[in-house]
């Protein structure tokens, strides 16, 4: 396996997805439908694609995706790292796919992806530092992988926004494996092989009352998948889709 040194590729700005599989990695509670994953597998008719793979979690009502069940244990980070270990060392999955989350919803027809970021890893934690009096695991995450980024003399621009990104197994595996426990693998992936962001801000939704949305990507909130927020997703994706039952 190459070291992280051994890559010297520039990204082009933008990839196409047509021939790329789509990728979630999925954890659902025992008695939950999982209603965010519904929709968001019925935006993938705006995004061209291979077929699509869950790994984790599959809810009874799945249809048509390849399906790697994967026991989950542990804390959030380590579980997601452990899931992407397991896409790195699958063969079926494309060398370049398509990450997704269950709740990420893919609002206008697109292509391409491009890398998108929003400033830098600092900026985000300082961001989220003005509505907490703790510095939580998440904040701690981002400081850590600016560290390191620093310390390797890369850039520090931060790629965590909630929409999906092309990754590739060979290149994913030396992140996963060297840094199993940040939160901020997308970060680390994109500045060390020397990726630049097209900017963008972050689509993530917080306030379910809300009626302003994002026109190309948008992304719920965990536990907050409902009033105005759903009845948006719902009124654009009202349809099944072929991996409904």
């Amino acid at each position: 396996m190459p070291s992280l040194q051994g890559w010297h590729l520039l990204y082009k700005e933008y990839m196409e997805t047509k021939n790329l599989d789509v990728v979630y990695v999925l954890k659902c509670g025992r008695f939950e439908e999982c209603d965010e994953l519904r929709y968001s597998l019925r935006s993938l008719e705006n995004l061209p694609h291979r077929n699509v793979h869950i790994f984790g979690d599959k809810p009874d009502w799945v249809r048509n995706v390849t399906f790697h069940d994967i026991t989950q244990v542990g804390e959030k980070w380590e579980n997601v790292n452990r899931l992407l270990s397991c896409i790195c060392h699958t063969g079926s999955v494309t060398d370049d796919f398509i990450l997704m989350n269950d709740d990420f919803y893919i609002m206008s027809a697109v292509e391409e992806l491009p890398y998108y970021g929003d400033g830098t890893l600092m900026d985000r934690y300082n961001q989220i530092a003005k509505d907490w009096e703790v510095e939580s695991l998440y904040q701690l995450g981002l400081k850590q992988a600016s560290e390191t980024l620093s310390e390797a003399h890369k850039d520090t621009y931060n790629f965590e926004l909630h929409v999906p990104i092309i990754l590739n197994k060979e290149k994913l595996l030396p992140i996963v494996e060297q840094y199993p426990m940040s939160c901020a693998r997308r970060s680390l992936y994109c500045n060390f092989y020397n990726i630049k962001p097209v900017p963008h801000k972050d689509v993530k939704i917080y306030d379910p009352d809300t009626r302003d949305f994002p026109v190309d990507f948008l992304s719920s909130n965990d536990s907050k998948f409902s009033g105005s927020l759903r009845e948006y997703v719902d009124s654009r994706f009202p349809d099944k889709c072929i991996y409904e039952e």
